[in-house]
């Protein structure tokens, strides 16, 4: 790609102005320009043609102190749709949302992992159907597909998932064809960090749910993500899935916690086994936090549903647990909510095929 050629400039810088519009509502052209560095006139000149496509609206007028009041700016959510998949161990969920990550529609159906990987995707591609014929037609920019397990770098190939008995599955070849739109796949727990958007520092961020992981996220960016945190040795007794004794996953996921297959853990945080999770993933957090030295610990994807009550115990718990030698970490709940997972597949999709966020933060350097 040839940064000088004009239409090229004018693509990228679009996607600045569209992507401050994401994060900053009511700005004005005037800010836009001030904040990408781009000449006010072909700020103005992007700004009309998102508002001819149906993408940009006026939002009345800025207070100001003296002169004239300039015109706020705001993305028009449901101006463009994106589909998000996510494959859990029990279920996987078809998401429909808006600009703004708003799951405007979704669906649940199960993963039944012991049929034919054929007969898994045609139940995905059914799904998805049902979703995209809802939506105005051309408004779906694509689809982000998030699993529990190793991608190929270029978000093409599910290569494994350890609850999927099948290997190396093009999924997004298959669901392009299927559905003609663009698809890529990414580890759920990468597009829980992106969907997040952590503050700096060194962030221990949790996935805890129907199984368990964890990332180190420096600086707003996942640069180590691990399933092995869920397999942390915390308990003498509870026999896991993987065959040990005593991982965190066996004390503290959500089957561990419910008697009942498919519970959530927002329905299970008064069940009885609720104080050997809490317990179970305080000493993980601890050794984590010691080992790679996180001031601050997210409980994301189902775990962003923690009362205040049990995240003040499990505050409590880690204090107890943490050694003279390391410092309490700061403990809170993600802001994606009980939804967490399919926000992020739908973020995966926005990110990838219409704010072209990856692309932009690759090309920043050279702008």
């Amino acid at each position: 790609m040839k940064l000088s050629w004009p239409a090229t400039a004018r693509a990228i810088n679009t996607c600045r102005v569209l992507n401050l519009l994401r994060d900053n509502r009511g700005l004005s052209k005037a800010a836009l320009a001030r904040m990408t560095g781009i000449n006010k006139v072909s700020v103005g000149e992007i700004v009309d043609d998102l508002s001819e496509r149906g993408l940009v609206r006026a939002a009345g007028k800025i207070e100001v102190s003296n002169g004239r009041r300039p015109t706020a700016l705001e993305l028009v959510p449901d101006a463009a749709l994106a589909l998000g998949i996510d494959i859990g161990p029990k279920t996987c969920t078809i998401a429909l949302g808006n600009m703004n990550n708003s799951v405007v529609r979704f669906e649940r159906i199960p993963t039944e992992a012991t049929r034919s990987a054929e007969d898994f995707c045609v139940s995905l591609i059914k799904s998805a159907m049902r979703s995209v014929r809802l939506a105005p037609e051309g408004s779906v920019a694509g689809i982000g597909i998030t699993v529990r397990g190793s991608v190929s770098p270029d978000g093409r190939l599910l290569k494994r998932c350890p609850f999927l008995p099948w290997p190396d599955i093009p999924l997004a070849e298959v669901m392009e064809k299927s559905l003609g739109l663009k698809a890529v796949l990414a580890p759920s727990l990468q597009a829980l960090v992106r969907a997040e958007n952590p503050a700096e520092g060194s962030i221990l961020y949790i996935d805890w749910g129907e199984s368990i992981s964890a990332a180190l996220v420096r600086d707003g960016r996942a640069v180590s993500v691990s399933e092995a945190f869920g397999h942390l040795k915390v308990s003498d007794t509870a026999l896991c899935t993987c065959g040990s004794i005593g991982c965190l996953e066996a004390c503290a996921s959500s089957p561990a916690i419910g008697a009942e297959a498919g519970k959530t853990l927002a329905e299970l945080w008064d069940s009885p086994g609720i104080d050997r999770a809490i317990g179970a993933m305080a000493r993980a957090i601890v050794s984590a936090c010691a080992v790679c030295g996180c001031s601050t610990v997210i409980l994301g994807g189902q775990g962003s549903t923690i009362p205040p009550q049990l995240s003040d115990r499990l505050r409590e718990s880690v204090a107890s647990h943490c050694p003279r030698f390391v410092g309490v970490p700061e403990i809170r709940p993600s802001s994606l909510g009980e939804r967490a997972n399919m926000v992020a597949a739908v973020n995966l999709a926005l990110d990838e095929f219409l704010f072209h966020t990856s692309f932009l933060s690759s090309v920043r350097p050279l702008l």
